[in-house]
């Protein structure tokens, strides 16, 4: 959201403003409020774009899963029975891996790319949402 309002160009290098502290002006007059790197790029600039892409990755994931999860948790709930107990049962299973290693594991076999690190985080989130729509 605020990126796209960002004064300083990321891929223009400017080795006289290279690493200045937080706080300082540039020749000309420019404040760098978190300071500039190596290569004389605003620090600042650069942490708003990334957060863009850690920002999107997580909200989509965290939204995917809970969709995911609360609908086979509901679901489990409202049928019962097999289903409910075939259903938790997968959901215990998953809990019982470490979630970290888990999506690593599924990303070594997806390889690189953000909708694949969206992709195994819902893999592996997907079953506290369900366990916690379910109840129990």
């Amino acid at each position: 959201l605020i990126a796209p309002q960002n004064p300083y160009d990321l891929n223009q290098l400017d080795i006289m403003d290279s690493r200045l502290p937080p706080g300082s002006q540039s020749m000309t007059g420019t404040t760098f409020w978190l300071g500039t790197d190596d290569q004389g790029r605003d620090m600042l600039s650069g942490i708003i774009y990334g957060l863009r892409i850690s920002l999107g990755v997580g909200v989509s994931s965290a939204l995917f899963a809970a969709l995911f999860g609360a609908s086979l948790g509901l679901l489990a709930a409202y049928v019962g029975g097999r289903t409910e107990t075939a259903i938790m049962r997968i959901v215990d299973l998953q809990l019982s891996f470490p979630s970290i290693l888990v999506a690593l594991m599924i990303l070594a076999f997806l390889g690189k790319g953000i909708l694949n690190v969206v992709l195994a985080l819902v893999i592996v989130e997907w079953a506290t949402y369900a366990r916690a729509a379910r109840g129990t």
